[in-house]
């Protein structure tokens, strides 16, 4: 049973790539715009911790948290090779 629903989910994952190829070539004939329509998963950081060990979880803060991380370790990292 379970041999069975791996493969229909297989079959029922290639008839939907099938039906969006399909259906943005037919639209935009554009090789270009079925890539980003096909492979459109992104691994995304939904939360983060803070100095102070608090989780961030809004999108502007994650992104202000993780630009200071980088800004700090490469100036570190500069004062370190000098």
């Amino acid at each position: 049973m379970f041999k069975l629903s791996k493969q229909e989910i297989k079959r029922d994952i290639k008839n939907y790539n099938d039906y969006k190829i399909l259906a943005v070539l037919q639209q935009t004939g554009s090789i270009k715009k079925l890539k980003k329509e096909m492979y459109t998963n992104h691994n995304l950081i939904t939360t983060l911790q803070n100095r102070k060990g608090e989780e961030i979880r809004i999108r502007k803060d994650i992104v202000e948290v993780a630009t200071n991380f980088y800004k700090e370790l490469y100036k570190s990292n500069e004062n370190s090779i000098k």
